[in-house]
């Protein structure tokens, strides 16, 4: 799929979005024989949930994603790690628990043990976060009004449920503590932690003053890579029960090129990665080269893939998404000033 616009006066930007679906054969990534996974220039329901447009310009680095659950190795387990590794660089854990909710001992609440359970979904339903009621409001936790946790004050808490889903080295000690809602899926547009990093405001006036590729990352902010490479190795634990889910990143063979006149320009994927291990692999999204009025040059060009895999059995899924900017494939972007692309109705971020 081609997505196009203008950056300002003198640039243009457009977009060659292509997927494909791997399947996870002995520890190896083959092209599965169904594509499952579709390009939508508009958000959508995924197999696992709400997806973000992908008429993206680029991001701010690697979107990594794992689809599934929790599945501890023994019956009796109430706390468990879910780790995810790509590469010799990146990594990242949460901490799983069961059911806990707030008791009173001794005149201060505290969480109960967590109960043994056999999977939990790795969703924002399961994070830090929900609603509660004060003076007969709903009072939603705007950061993520879908999970559980959030009280407005200790009456309300004794007896409530504590989030599933925590940061590992983070983890909740008080009912009143606030953390940010972590998980290792996809998050919306609209998702707090997201946007506090990616737009900057004057201090002054209020007025926006920048806007970051960060903003089109649509994994967790932790769960964004520098950079995920053909050769890197990926490996999952803690979503198949006793053992983790490993495979390999192939290089995906896609390149777009860009003719101006006289002058062309190749550009090659970066890479979006998922995996999730049922019997169908993730989907692959490669080739995103800029056009300027100009001729390309590097910094000019850019690229992007996704690329999504998949184990036989039922399980977890890890997709890599990125979009890079002037840099090595599946390097973070840059930062724009929101003045470059004022009133032009197609930024480089832009989505439609």
């Amino acid at each position: 799929m081609l997505f196009r616009g203008v950056v300002d006066d003198r640039r243009l930007f457009a977009s060659v979005v292509c997927r494909v679906t791997y399947s996870i054969v002995d520890g190896t990534l083959k092209a599965a024989p169904e594509q499952v996974w579709r390009v939508s220039a508009e958000p959508w329901e995924g197999p696992y949930g709400p997806m973000d447009s992908d008429e993206v310009f680029y991001t701010g680095g690697v979107d990594v994603f794992a689809f599934g659950s929790a599945r501890p190795h023994r019956p009796e387990t109430g706390v468990m790690e879910v780790s995810v590794e790509v590469g010799s660089s990146f990594t990242y854990s949460i901490v799983v628990f069961g059911r806990r909710v707030w008791r009173k001992v001794k005149g201060s609440l505290v969480a109960s043990p967590p109960a043994p359970f056999s999977e939990i979904p790795l969703t924002l339903e399961h994070a830090y976060g929900g609603k509660d009621t004060w003076d007969g409001l709903d009072v939603p936790y705007p950061a993520n009004p879908l999970g559980k946790g959030f009280y407005v004050d200790e009456k309300n808490a004794e007896g409530g449920e504590l989030p599933n889903i925590e940061e590992k080295g983070r983890l909740i000690s008080r009912w009143d503590d606030r953390p940010e809602p972590v998980g290792v899926a996809c998050c919306g547009m609209a998702f707090g932690p997201r946007l506090e990093q990616s737009l900057v405001f004057d201090e002054k006036t209020g007025a926006l003053t920048e806007i970051k590729p960060t903003l089109f990352n649509s994994a967790f902010p932790a769960m964004v890579a520098p950079r995920v490479l053909p050769g890197d190795r990926v490996r999952i634990r803690g979503m198949l029960p006793g053992r983790s889910l490993e495979f390999t990143i192939p290089p995906s063979g896609l390149g777009v090129r860009v003719a101006i006149g006289a002058h062309e320009a190749m550009s090659r994927p970066s890479h979006r990665w998922g995996s999730r291990s049922i019997s169908r692999g993730c989907s692959s999204r490669t080739g995103i080269p800029s056009g300027t009025s100009s001729p390309p040059t590097r910094r000019d060009r850019a690229s992007s893939s996704t690329s999504r895999a998949w184990s036989r059995e039922e399980g977890p899924a890890v997709l890599v998404r990125a979009h890079g900017r002037g840099g090595p494939v599946g390097e973070r972007g840059r930062g724009y000033r929101s003045k470059a692309h004022a009133g032009r109705g197609g930024a480089p971020c832009s989505r439609s």
